[in-house]
């Protein structure tokens, strides 16, 4: 028995040993010895093949009638071993010597489309659909929108209103690049006073925006994007001419005042004129169809890029003493932290408040070297009778620090 065991014992190891003998293990680097992860490593005329790991070690089965081994890589040129027997096989791959100086993307934005973030959905104007209406103001930007609807609001003056959920325009707050305008008796006329191709965007949001933005946008929001000092269109020309002969003009040049390329400008000019050559009263009955206007808008805006590096805001959460705390911390880009506030708590009312929404303590974080983890009552001191607020304060703060130290 004893013998039939051992026959049996040296049966299995010659198979295992026949086993290892059919694989071909390796490693595939490239010149400075950097394990290349990801890289392909195949017999050459199959099928058969490996990808390395995160060492770059790669390990697959040999192939009868097969005996060059190829490994190859994105951006490094293909290498060719032949294998005899089952030693390593080390590949060091060298780069193909291509560099590229910019990558260009180029794709078609529709004209209208809806956007959603969270729960508030907005529809979209790009500048391509402000092209579909060449010419006119910004009520008539809003022609092919489904979310507003423009009316004329006074035929002496030709003024229009738009209208949001069936309520007049004056329910829906009209932002500028995020500032609010058109208030007041600038309300009926301001949609006529802004021309459609100064601008590059146009947001609308329904709804929802009347809970983040007050009693002002009751029906909702509409936020203009105008053209930027910093756009790479040097010179953009408009002109338009309708079947009544109203001509339109809009010309915006944008372009460094530095050679750094900090300060930058843009002129945006705009003129339209009713030429009154057809007589337009198709009535007859002696007035008008349409008021005479003649309009010149001139704007400049200039912009500055403040050399003065990046900052970083960091979330971060802690478990506190009645429940979740949420912290935002900011960092300089010299490495300290410049503000700390608790956006979110459930400490206790009197005691746990004192660290929770209590901005002079925040201000103990301030100039905080985030180098390293801070220590309490070391680094930072401890409120009197809130210890496990301040605790949860400083661990999220750590926590926020050691996300920062982990940004390349």
């Amino acid at each position: 028995m004893k013998i039939q065991l051992s026959i049996l014992f040296t049966l299995l190891s010659g198979l295992c040993g026949a086993v290892r003998a059919q694989e071909v293990k390796g490693t595939v680097r490239d010149a400075d010895g950097q394990p290349l992860v990801g890289a392909s490593v195949y017999w050459a005329g199959t099928t058969v093949g490996d990808s390395t790991d995160t060492a770059g070690a790669f390990s697959l089965h040999k192939v009868k009638g097969y005996d060059r081994l190829v490994a190859s890589y994105l951006g490094f040129v293909n290498d060719t071993l032949r294998v005899a027997g089952a030693e390593p096989v080390a590949f060091a791959l060298r780069s193909e010597g291509v560099a590229l100086d910019d990558v260009v993307v180029e794709g078609n934005l529709s004209g209208n489309y809806v956007k959603r973030d969270g729960l508030v959905k907005s529809e979209m104007i790009s500048f391509a659909g402000l092209c579909k209406m060449a010419c006119c103001n910004l009520a008539e930007s809003f022609e092919n929108s489904a979310s507003v609807t423009v009316g004329y609001s006074d035929a002496i003056s030709g003024a229009r209103q738009i209208k949001m959920l069936g309520l007049a325009g004056t329910y829906t707050q009209i932002l500028d690049e995020n500032r609010p305008i058109m208030r007041g008796l600038s309300a009926p006329y301001g949609l006529s006073y802004t021309p459609g191709m100064w601008l590059n965007s146009i947001q609308v949001s329904k709804g929802v925006a009347s809970v983040t933005a007050g009693h002002e946008a009751i029906t909702g929001q509409i936020n203009l994007e105008h053209r930027k000092p910093t756009d790479e269109e040097r010179l953009f020309v408009n002109l338009y001419l309708d079947d009544e002969l109203r001509p339109e003009a809009n010309v915006t040049t944008a372009f460094p005042v530095t050679k750094d390329k900090k300060l930058t400008s843009i002129i945006l000019l705009h003129g339209s004129a009713d030429t009154d050559v057809r007589k337009m009263d198709h009535n007859s009955d002696g007035f008008r169809d349409l008021p005479l206007a003649d309009q010149i808008n001139i704007a400049n805006k200039w912009l500055y890029a403040a050399d003065n590096g990046t900052g970083y805001v960091i979330t971060s959460t802690a478990k506190g003493y009645g429940g979740t705390m949420t912290v935002m911390t900011s960092f300089t880009p010299e490495g300290q932290i410049k503000q700390v506030k608790v956006t979110e708590a459930a400490e206790t009312q009197g005691i746990g408040s004192k660290v929770a929404g209590t901005p002079s303590y925040w201000e103990r974080y301030m100039d905080q070297d985030a180098g390293k983890a801070l220590v309490l009552n070391q680094d930072v001191d401890a409120e009197t009778g809130a210890t496990i607020s301040s605790k949860a304060l400083l661990r999220a703060v750590n926590s926020a620090i050691e996300a920062y130290n982990a940004i390349p």
